[in-house]
């Protein structure tokens, strides 16, 4: 086989890849995760059944396919930030990257007819009653907590196995399930945050950088203090 004639037959596979995922995007829009089968999904994108079985084993793999094209390129984007930058400035770089890749950080998680736009990262949502989603979205997540906990502890200039860059590490896929799930549950009672997505990940990600503590202590009343006993003022 020629190098030409692999980059056609490369092209044609990517272009059919491409196809089917867009055939279950159109029916998990139009009909729900669960309603949906394998052999539906094969006969809308207009393939038979096992070229469908070619290219995902399941249906939840073609429903998290863009759920993991999406950690990849973000992974890749977290991993090509400039030296110097510190974490919440090489996750504002890599959202603006991924989002000139053509992902839409602002997108809503749901159609205007209420259905859950599906597979997307918010696909990630199916693990609440799939225990297949579950377990995959667990693995992923638990492989990008090492990633970046190797990234950041190369540029923060840790040991080995040091505690801190497996907190900023932490913190970030944390801050991932808060704004997906936040989003997600604003969307279901119908109306969005007034933030794009992007913009939710960075202020949430501002909260762990600058210390949870901070959350409660500006929202604790006063009067929830025990009498004679003064509230803990903060350093200057």
């Amino acid at each position: 086989m020629t190098a030409e004639s692999a980059n056609r037959r490369g092209r044609r596979k990517a272009r059919t890849k491409e196809q089917i995922v867009e055939a279950a995007t159109d029916l998990f829009n139009r009909y729900g995760y669960d309603a949906v089968t394998v052999e539906q999904i094969a006969e809308t994108a207009d393939v038979a059944l096992r070229t469908y079985y070619n290219y995902f084993d399941t249906k939840a793999a073609v429903a998290l396919a863009r759920f993991h094209q999406w950690m990849d390129d973000l992974g890749t984007a977290l991993a090509d930030q400039p030296a110097g930058l510190s974490p919440p400035e090489i996750l504002a770089g890599a959202l603006v990257s991924v989002s000139e890749r053509g992902y839409a950080g602002d997108e809503r998680l749901r159609t205007p007819e209420g259905r859950s736009i599906l597979p997307a990262p918010a696909a990630v949502l199916l693990s609440e009653s799939d225990p297949e989603v579950a377990g995959q979205v667990y693995q992923r997540l638990v492989q990008a907590f090492r990633q970046l906990s190797r990234l950041f502890e190369s540029r923060l200039d840790y040991p080995e196995g040091s505690v801190e860059p497996q907190a900023v590490a932490s913190a970030l896929v944390a801050l991932w399930f808060v704004v997906v799930h936040g989003r997600a549950d604003a969307e279901r009672e119908g109306s969005a945050p007034p933030v794009a997505v992007n913009e939710l990940a960075l202020q949430t990600f501002g909260l762990y950088s600058d210390g949870l503590a901070k959350v409660w202590e500006q929202s604790m009343p006063r009067r929830t203090q025990p009498a004679g006993r003064k509230r803990p003022q903060k350093p200057a």
